[in-house]
């Protein structure tokens, strides 16, 4: 019998968190042994993930953190996270200070995937920016300097702003593709995969996963 997944889902956005559910509905009603927590901040997040164990994560980049007393230090830890040639740049330097002054969303996503990386949790992000975009740029370049590099699911036609539906149905697939490389068993997984694939899984999630694949198996581990 197939194991439930636990999952968790963070995102603060009304839409987005509704398009969420309706794509996890979607995917259980299609079979998928799947169960799901949802945060809606920075606080709801972390204390879910100190609270239970969770399978994957799914998490949004830019969000409230609830809780005044605690937000100058949580900017604080994202600043010392994000390189610091990229918050710099001419393009992003203007969208940094915003979140840096308390002004826009701050990317605290940052801080529950340092928390995964420290819990072995497989995660990845899912944003309607895009990665190139002056706002997400400094996230990706942390996320790239990761290893295994974090995935994220992001949308090109968000170029100078954000789109009004994320690609959840993506970012849950990936996720749980990246679930499966993850506890798959090493020898199972060198016998399974090609040219650093996993049968089974399309082209887009395939690229995504190239990092996974490519720490376990050059990783021995």
């Amino acid at each position: 019998m197939e194991k439930t997944l636990e999952l968790l889902i963070v995102e603060d956005n009304e839409k987005h968190l509704a398009d969420a559910k309706a794509e996890v509905a979607k995917l259980q009603d299609q079979g998928k042994a799947i169960n799901v927590t949802y945060a809606t901040n920075y606080k709801e997040a972390q204390d879910a993930i100190q609270t239970k164990k969770y399978d994957g994560i799914v998490s949004d980049i830019f969000m409230p953190s609830e809780g005044e007393e605690n937000y100058t230090f949580d900017i604080e830890a994202v600043r010392k996270l994000l390189p610091k040639h990229t918050l710099n740049r001419d393009e992003c330097a203007k969208a940094a200070e915003r979140w840096l002054n308390g002004n826009d969303l701050a990317p605290l996503g940052v801080l529950i995937i340092e928390e995964t990386i420290q819990k072995e949790i497989p995660a990845l992000f899912c944003t309607d920016t895009y990665h190139h975009g002056k706002k997400t740029e400094p996230v990706i370049v942390y996320a790239r300097n990761k290893e295994p590099e974090i995935i994220m699911i992001d949308d090109h036609n968000a170029r100078e702003g954000s789109v009004n539906t994320k690609k959840w149905e993506l970012a849950l697939n990936t996720l749980t593709a990246l679930i499966e490389v993850t506890k798959m068993p090493l020898e199972e997984l060198k016998a399974n995969q090609e040219e650093y694939s996993m049968p089974g899984y399309s082209e887009e999630i395939n690229l995504k996963l190239f990092g996974a694949i490519y720490n376990r198996l050059e990783g021995g581990k």
